[in-house]
């Protein structure tokens, strides 16, 4: 009887436990759900504006290191972030300030509603120790900037702002990049640049202007070819001759200094409406410009024409030259974009040509010729 007293006291007190224990489990399970809730919520939200941040940066890639987040309201639709030309609406909007730190050593800012949506870009900050740079690819122009600046609309649709945030102010970094038109055929110079280097673009332009020389001639030139982003609008590439001082280029005198090819990319990418056509126009283009200057380096090996150059070339002659000159440089140009086949108006347009030229080379040898008249003639010819 002891014993059963004891234990049935046992499970008396085992009983009264196990109901407290319950009773304590309901009440706070009852005042952990709303906090899981909470948290839930915020978890939601840092997906759905993270994702939006991916999105917006096109970096889909990006692996998530930390973020910190905290509550925070605002005065009106900008979200505390206002950006150049953004129409914004009074209001108060209840949300949270975000702070992303991806694997690309990058820091962003992100203002969102409660739900992550509305959400603006505020700001980057790069944390890694150098400053990495990457490509931007618009609609209408490629750049290189620091892989930590962002992308922002200004207002109007030619203009770009890149930097750390929206501020336009001058002594924070930053650039607005200006774009001045579209490339009528589509190629960008990014896409042209490339070809050059995939195609062997050296060695097809010594293949096509070789054949042009004597089998025996031996012609040894070094000739650097530079492309500018922007040149004279009727100017698609020229020779100039210059000295390197370190790696500066400096202008040289006639018969000095190296040759250097210029190549106007502007030009180049409307020579055609695909990069093959406009491919095949630069390399009609700048074989134009080799032959120059390697008939230049092969008239100077050249017995005949140290000849021909060791006397006063009367002003007739320096106009035969020329037109020797560029008339086989042109015909390499017509071969080489058209296969040798006149445009419809060619023998027209020639004949037309011939007669002005030898109406020149006629006032040329006359008698009654002033140096200053024949130099403008010589050019213009």
């Amino acid at each position: 009887m002891i014993v059963k007293g004891i234990m049935a006291g046992h499970r008396q007190n085992i009983a009264r436990l196990a109901l407290i224990i319950g009773l304590a489990a309901l009440l706070m399970g009852a005042a952990a759900l709303p906090a899981a809730r909470a948290q839930t919520d915020v978890e939601t939200a840092r997906a759905v504006a993270q994702q939006w941040l991916l999105q917006t940066l096109g970096k889909p890639g990006l692996i998530l290191v930390e973020y910190t987040y905290n509550s925070t309201d605002w005065p009106d639709s900008s979200l505390g972030c206002p950006a150049p030309g953004q129409a914004i609406t009074p209001g108060l909007v209840h949300g949270y300030r975000w702070s992303f730190t991806f694997d690309n050593m990058v820091r962003y800012e992100v203002h969102s509603g409660l739900t992550g949506t509305p959400a603006v870009l505020c700001g980057s900050v790069n944390i890694a120790p150098d400053i990495r740079m990457g490509t931007y690819a618009g609609r209408d122009f490629s750049i290189l900037v620091p892989d930590s600046w962002l992308v922002f609309a200004t207002g109007s649709d030619a203009e770009t702002l890149f930097a750390p945030g929206p501020s336009t102010d001058c002594t924070l970094p930053g650039m607005t990049v200006t774009a001045l038109g579209r490339i009528a055929a589509g190629v960008t110079p990014d896409q042209l640049l490339d070809a050059v280097r995939r195609r062997n673009f050296g060695q097809r332009v010594v293949s096509t202007v070789e054949q042009l020389f004597p089998a025996d001639a031996r012609v040894h030139a070094r000739i650097p070819m530079f492309f500018v982003a922007f040149g004279h609008q009727n100017i698609d590439a020229f020779v100039v001759r210059i000295n390197w001082d370190g790696d500066v280029p400096r202008p040289a005198a006639e018969n000095e200094g190296e040759p250097v090819i210029v190549v106007n990319l502007a030009r180049a990418v409307n020579y055609g409406g695909s990069v093959d056509e406009c491919f095949v126009g630069l390399l009609s283009v700048v074989a134009h410009e080799v032959f120059h200057a390697a008939f230049e380096v092969y008239k100077r090996g050249s017995p005949f024409w140290q000849t021909y150059y060791a006397g006063n070339l009367p002003p007739f002659d320096e106009l035969l030259d020329l037109a020797h000159n560029e008339g086989v440089a042109y015909y390499l140009s017509l071969i080489q974009r058209t296969g040798g086949r006149l445009p419809g108006d060619g023998l027209e347009r020639a004949q037309g040509t011939f007669q002005t030229f030898n109406a020149m080379c006629a006032e040329l040898l006359s008698q009654q010729i002033s140096p200053g008249r024949a130099a403008p003639i010589s050019i213009t010819a």
